[in-house]
């Protein structure tokens, strides 16, 4: 599966992860909240892995959190996951793409 660039709508983002587009509340072109309804129609799907990427302070190089976690996702990208960071959530269970 193709990594989208960083200039790839979010709906064509959310298609790739088979989220339909009236399951998103867009905020612009590239970010979006997923509704409650997707998670009604895609219960019956296995459920993915979750891996949550925490730290105190960055490495002397600078490389946080945000940057560990686009790396990993890009690298099981890669060799053939399907994977999603989601990005300033607020709350545990509110899923943001972005």
């Amino acid at each position: 599966m193709p990594v989208p660039s960083p200039q790839t709508h979010i709906f064509e983002v959310a298609q790739t992860l088979g989220i339909r587009s009236e399951d998103l509340i867009p905020f612009g072109r590239y970010k979006a909240k997923v509704t409650h309804h997707a998670e009604e129609r895609l219960n019956t799907r296995p459920l993915g892995r979750y891996i949550l990427v925490t730290a105190i302070t960055p490495t002397p190089l600078g490389e946080g959190k945000t940057t560990t976690s686009i790396g990993l996702s890009m690298g099981l990208s890669r060799v053939g996951y399907r994977s999603v960071v989601p990005t300033e959530t607020a709350v545990p269970g509110d899923l943001s793409l972005g």
